[in-house]
C-alpha cells in the first residue's frame, strides 16, 4: 500500500522535476554587480559625509533643490560602474586561471 508523507504538500499527481540552474552569465553578472552595488553605497556614504554636494556646484545652498540629489545619484552610478568594472575584471581573470570552483548550480566533471 502506497502511503503519503504527511509533510509532502504537493498534489498527489504533481511531477517531481527539479528547477534548472540559472544561466552561467546570470550567475557571473550577479557575482559582480551585487558586491559592487554594496560597496558603491558604502563609498557614497563615506564620500558625502565629508563633501557637501552644494559646495561641488559652487552654490552653497542657493541652487535648485534637486541639484544635490542629482550629484548624489551621478556619483553613486559612477562609483558603481567603476567598482563593477574592477570586480568584473578580477572575476574574469580568476575564471581564466581555472582555480575557481564551478559556478553555482553546475556539476563538476568528476
Amino acid at each position: 500500500m502506497d502511503t503519503m508523507d504527511p509533510l509532502d504538500l504537493r498534489a498527489p499527481d504533481a511531477p517531481t522535476t527539479a528547477k534548472p540552474p540559472p544561466p552561467a552569465w546570470l550567475t557571473h553578472a550577479l557575482c559582480v554587480l551585487w558586491p559592487a552595488f554594496l560597496m558603491a553605497a558604502v563609498l557614497e556614504m563615506l564620500v558625502f559625509a565629508w563633501i557637501d554636494p552644494a559646495g561641488l556646484l559652487g552654490h552653497h545652498g542657493t541652487g535648485q533643490p534637486g541639484e544635490a540629489i542629482a550629484v548624489h545619484s551621478l556619483a553613486f552610478l559612477l562609483f558603481w560602474a567603476t567598482i563593477a568594472l574592477a570586480i568584473g575584471l578580477s572575476h574574469w581573470l580568476s575564471d581564466r586561471t581555472g582555480d575557481r570552483a564551478p559556478a553555482v548550480g553546475t556539476r563538476s566533471a568528476t
